[in-house]
């Protein structure tokens, strides 16, 4: 299969994007720079391929068109939309999904990225595999094989689960199903060992309550004594305060008689008497200053002259360095350079080889026009240059020529094969060369399940006959069966709750039975016959006493009777001893009345007790002869199936573990046995048909090789043929593109000739204006003749700036004259014009700073004159204040005024410090008034009293303390025992219910260990049936891959038979073997990629290719090692599509210049309307 075209509307990013990928070529390069969307791009394609759930966003408005051809070469064109959040075909044509469906072989998305696609990530996860597996042989081929990374991985999160789950005995604790099962028992036993204590519940609630208010009692004495305590400790920490503040107010009782000055009043004296005194200071200064400052205006002298002219003397001394630099650089160079252009113009002059006239000289000064010539000459010349090159070209091209045409001649014909070619890959696309294989696998799988049947059938005891029996047995629905299993469950919990519920009356009746025996411990109970029977015998009494009397009827016999019973000789004392009997019962009945009542009550209990349990034997006797009922039902509903069955629950594990897989395994055994015929017929027609074929295309093959051989011999042959026909169309193309070049390369020739005609022409023209130019154009002459006028216009140049030179010199010194004479200055003979302007500028220097300190002096008179009368009137300003504070201070001395102020201030510091203290008691007291701190004070004048006072309450309040703790941790100790009394009825609950949590954790363990378990073994078979399977021809060109990814720098992959089993390991060019973690990660890498390409290939033989899928996989590897993958790739792309998605442009430009016209570049960026080649 191969893609044709793409195009991807209004998905992401891509709003219209089209590729074609039809042409020869099947290596394409699609580029694109970061965040262009190239991995986006590769899921487009797959979604495209493969529909379903999207990868990606796609809108209602996303449309993915396209056309792929299938091995014959027939178009499909089909066009995926999004419909309820699935990829499907804009017309639903499930006859076009079939026939995508077919040119894919039937893979899915995920396996087609396992074998067809590799990216970076899998590349490098392919390599940390092969280190995993220590370079197992079988893990490592089946991982490259079905493109799967890390596989060793996989194995080992299985094993590892698996021994999570259920481990070895000498490390069962650790293992969760071992473990759940442990605990499940340990739950069962201390249900079992739980029962509910018959406790002195009175008593341990008497004994909390007791507690609970000592407690309260305690507590409240705690904070009596907490509150002493406080109050001590906060009399001890303002006790020196306290001190203090007492000591302060006796010191300011000493200044009673004082009315002390405001802080302002105090600033402002100090300030007068600091004024006064700065004042006195300052006057002496001032007037000595005035003295100086009037000498020193005298003694300046200012030069007039000078002063006029400074302007002028500044302009020649600015102007004095150009003079300088003129008279000692700029002359001399000019004069120089002046000359050697002069020398230069007359040296090229001689160099022509047509001496120039002077008439001719002007002329080119005013009338040549150099550029036209110089073109004109040097356009002639290069199209000489051209034809001759092209002349070579076209020989070289004969040749060429040539020998292409004796290359085409030399192929001969070539067979048509297109016939067999064509029903041998429809074989090949149908699976018809693993016919062979299919044909054994079928018959192993068949021994296979015939043992798997055999083994099952032996497992088992129930049955003993054939399978085919067995499989056919007439077995009650499902329904019934689960519906029995409930029956029996119901009735069975009814019976276990039955059974409960009768051993707990049983043990209450055995309680009651206990109770009332303790009842019958204290004191004989009298009950209502007792008190019956002692009126009796009051009454008896009376009776015989009432006959005696009135003459009644009675005997002695009667009497004798009575007198024996009642233990008495005479009548009339056994009369009142049966009325003392009568009342003393009654008597202790009234004592006893609660105790009689308790005894009543349980008596009474004990017989509801009795007959709650006779019904209970009743109803569980109604439960069994109902399961017996349903046992005969159930025996009856497997009647017809001759079996003797287990309960419900058993023959539903036996029909899930033996009838039903015996039946799906027979019904898979029938379907292989014919499967089995089909093969074989199929197998005869294929051979007979492959035998025409052999005759056809004359190929020798052997009568003993599978139906896989031959088709392999036929198609290799049909591949060469193909291969011969592709070479001839091709050196035909050659032959073809190079005499379009030859043609190409006359018709160069012809417009080269031609250009350089029209330049000499043009050349003789201008000849005939200037007769000086040379016959034929000559570059050299022309560009001679430009510098030869570039020349003389720098002389021309260079003369007028040596004249404005020295113009300049002469008005420079002609200015210095005209100021010397105006200054009267002598000059000494010999001296330079720059040393006349700096004596100049020194003289202008010194006049004016003689002006500007003239100026100073007579400012800072003005200026010192100012303070004298300002310093004059503050010293008269003072001398009045303190003539204003004499009332206050009684004195104008500043002595007396300094007494003053400071007396005031320490009172006011006194009255800070008193305030500040008084604060600070309160804050520290809690904000205790500060008369009831002092009046507690009085109370404890000696510090140490204080201290045994606050010790004793502190040791109080320890004791205390200890004592509630201690009573705290009683109660708690009560009240968790009573807690465990009232909890004990639930724990029994809840421990069953995590018991039974527990089982069911068990069981799903063991069942997941199951599945992990069997996953494991079934992978570990798949490779180990994988590496017997396996050719060694995929190792072989496994091994060519990796020499050329390696660049030579490995020569073969092969494997090391161990004790342990067998390894990859890879030879170096000296014959060295290296294991699999001897390799850097780069070369782990390349040698999973070699691995993959060998698969592919092998696939590839036996099957038409589908496109590969490369991901930039290279961005690890060397620039020589990416050359030779690039190779490798472009020779894959002769049997197959190669798709690379890269971002990088290095592999683009690498691309191009290796393969030319065998690559295709695509960019993801701007896609012009055809791909760039």
């Amino acid at each position: 299969m191969k893609l044709q075209t793409l195009t991807v509307q209004h998905v992401q990013h891509f709003h219209d994007l089209a590729f074609d990928f039809r042409g020869d070529v099947n290596f394409h390069v699609l580029y694109g720079p970061n965040e262009a969307g190239k991995t986006t791009l590769l899921q487009i394609v797959l979604d495209w391929l493969f529909g379903g759930t999207p990868s990606l966003g796609y809108t209602k408005s996303s449309r993915i068109m396209g056309t792929v051809v299938n091995a014959h070469g027939r178009e499909l064109a089909f066009t995926r939309t999004i419909q309820r959040n699935k990829l499907v075909a804009a017309m639903a044509d499930a006859t076009l999904e079939q026939d995508l469906q077919a040119c894919l072989q039937g893979h899915d998305r995920s396996r087609y990225e396992l074998l067809y696609g590799l990216n970076h990530e899998r590349l490098r996860e392919g390599g940390e595999g092969l280190l995993s597996t220590q370079g197992d042989a079988a893990t490592s081929l089946f991982a490259a094989g079905g493109g799967i990374a890390m596989l060793q991985r996989h194995i080992d999160t299985l094993s590892q689960r698996a021994g999570e789950l259920v481990g070895p005995r000498n490390n069962a604790i650790t293992r969760k199903f071992t473990g759940a099962m442990n605990l499940y028992r340990q739950l069962m036993r201390e249900i079992d060992e739980k029962a509910l204590r018959g406790q002195d519940f009175t008593r341990l609630q008497q004994e909390i309550e007791k507690l609970r208010q000592m407690r309260v009692d305690g507590r409240e004495q705690e904070r009596v004594i907490e509150r002493e305590r406080a109050r001590l400790e906060r009399l001890k920490r303002v006790r020196g305060s306290l001190l203090e503040l007492a000591a302060l107010q006796e010191e300011l009782r000493s200044f009673a008689d004082m009315s002390p000055l405001t802080e302002e009043d105090e600033r402002a004296l100090e300030q007068i008497l600091e004024l006064r005194v700065q004042s006195a200071q300052s006057l002496h200064g001032l007037r000595t200053r005035i003295e100086q400052l009037e000498e020193q205006r005298k003694a300046i002298v200012i030069d007039k002259p000078a002063l006029r002219y400074a302007d002028e003397v500044n302009a020649l001394l600015e102007r004095v360095g150009q003079y300088e630099n003129l008279l000692e650089s700029d002359l001399p160079r000019l004069e120089k350079e002046y000359t050697e252009a002069v020398r230069r113009c007359d040296a090229m002059l001689e160099r022509m080889t047509i001496r120039l006239e002077d008439g001719a000289t002007e002329l080119l000064h005013e009338t040549l026009m150099l550029d036209e010539l110089y073109e004109v000459a040097e356009l002639w010349q290069r199209a000489m240059q051209d034809a001759e090159r092209v002349r070579g070209d076209l020989h070289v091209s004969t040749d060429e020529v040539k020998r292409r045409e004796d290359a085409w001649l030399a192929f001969g014909d070539v067979p048509d094969i297109a016939r067999w070619q064509t029903w041998l890959e429809d074989a090949l696309q149908a699976g018809h060369n693993r016919i062979d294989t299919d044909i054994q696998e079928l018959q192993q799988a068949m021994c296979f399940e015939r043992r798997k049947l055999e083994q099952l059938l032996s497992r088992q005891r129930l049955v003993q006959t054939d399978i085919e029996h067995v499989a056919k047995l007439p077995i009650p629905l499902e329904e019934t069966i689960n519906q029995y299993e409930k029956d029996f469950s119901r009735i069975d919990e009814e019976l276990r709750e039955c059974r409960r519920e009768l051993e707990k009356e049983r043990r209450r009746v055995s309680d009651l039975e206990d109770e009332l025996e303790r009842l019958e411990g204290f004191a004989s109970v009298p009950t209502a016959e007792d008190l019956q029977a002692a009126r009796a015998q009051r009454d008896t009494g009376w009776a015989l006493i009432k006959a005696m009397i009135t003459g009644g009827v009675s005997t002695e016999a009667d009497v004798a009777r009575y007198l024996d019973e009642m233990g008495e000789t005479s009548l009339s004392s056994a009369f009142e001893r049966a009325i003392a009997n009568a009342d003393e019962l009654v008597d202790e009945m009234l004592q006893d009345a609660a105790r009689f009542a308790d005894r009543a009550a349980k008596t009474l209990e004990k017989e509801q007790t009795l007959r709650r349990i006779e019904q209970r034997h009743q109803c569980m006797q109604s439960l069994l002869e109902t399961r017996d009922q349903l046992t005969k039902d159930w025996v009856a509903a497997w009647a017809d199936c001759g079996l003797v069955p287990g309960s419900p629950r058993e023959m539903k594990q036996w029909l899930i573990e033996f009838q039903q897989p015996v039946r799906d395994r027979y019904a898979t055994l029938l379907e292989q046995m014919a499967k089995l015929e089909h093969y074989e017929e199929l197998r005869q027609q294929l051979r007979s048909r492959l035998e025409l074929a052999a005759a056809d295309l004359q190929v020798a093959i052997r009568p003993e090789w599978t139906i896989a051989e031959w088709m392999q011999e036929i198609l290799r042959k049909c591949h060469d043929f193909a291969a011969l026909a592709q070479q001839k169309q091709a050196a035909k193309q050659a032959l073809d593109e190079e005499r379009d070049r030859q043609q190409n390369r006359v018709q160069e020739l012809a417009v080269q000739e031609q250009k350089a005609a029209q330049y000499a022409e043009r050349w003789q023209a201008l000849r005939a204006e200037l007769r000086l130019l040379p016959e034929t154009p000559d570059v050299t002459f022309v560009r001679l003749l430009s510098e030869w006028q570039t020349q003389a216009a720098q002389v021309e140049r260079l003369a007028r700036e040596l004249q404005e030179a020295k113009a300049s010199r002469h008005r420079y010194e002609k200015d210095v004259h005209s100021i010397l004479e105006e200054l009267s200055e002598p000059v000494a003979p010999g001296t330079s014009y720059g040393t006349v302007v700096r004596r100049l500028q020194a003289r202008v220097s010194q006049a004016i700073e003689a002006l500007n300190r003239l100026d100073s002096v007579e400012q800072e008179l003005t200026k010192t004159h100012e303070q004298l009368r300002n310093t004059e009137s503050s010293l008269q300003f003072g001398l009045q204040e303190m003539e204003r504070y004499s009332r206050i201070t009684g004195d104008v001395t500043p002595e007396a005024c300094r007494h003053v102020i400071a007396k005031s201030r320490r009172y006011r510091h006194l009255e800070e410090k008193m305030r500040t203290l008084q604060t600070s008691v309160v804050a520290v007291a809690d904000g205790v008034p500060l008369e009831k701190l002092q009046a507690e004070l009085a109370e404890y004048p000696d510090p140490d009293e204080l201290e045994r006072a606050l010790q004793e309450h502190v040791d109080s309040l320890r004791d205390l303390r200890e004592q509630l703790e201690h009573t705290s941790d009683a109660l708690r100790e009560c009240e968790i025992q009573f807690e465990e009394m009232n909890r004990e009825r639930a724990d029994a609950a809840t421990k069953r219910q995590e018991a039974e949590a527990k089982l069911a954790e068990a069981d799903r363990y063991w069942r997941e260990y199951l599945r992990v378990e069997l996953a494991r073994r079934l992978l570990q078979r798949a490779i180990e049936w994988f590496h017997e399977q396996n050719p060694s021809t995929v190792l072989d060109r496994s091994s060519m891959f990796f020499r050329r990814l390696t660049c030579g720098r490995y020569e073969k992959i092969d494997i090391a038979y161990e004790v342990g089993g067998s390894r990859l390991v890879v030879e170096d060019a000296s014959g060295k073997a290296r294991s699999v973690a001897q390799l850097s990660d780069g070369t782990r890498d390349q040698l999973y990629l070699a691995l993959r390409l060998g698969f592919i290939e092998n696939h590839l033989q036996f099957a038409p290719g589908l496109p590969l899928m490369m991901d930039d996989i290279l961005v690890h590897f060397d620039d020589e090692r990416t050359l030779a993958t690039l190779e490798v790739l472009s020779e894959l792309s002769a049997h197959t599509q190669v798709f690379y998605f890269t971002h990088h442009q290095f592999l683009v430009d690498a691309a191009k210049r290796m393969f030319g016209h065998r690559v295709v570049v695509h960019h993801l960026v701007e896609v012009p309307e055809e791909s760039t080649v």
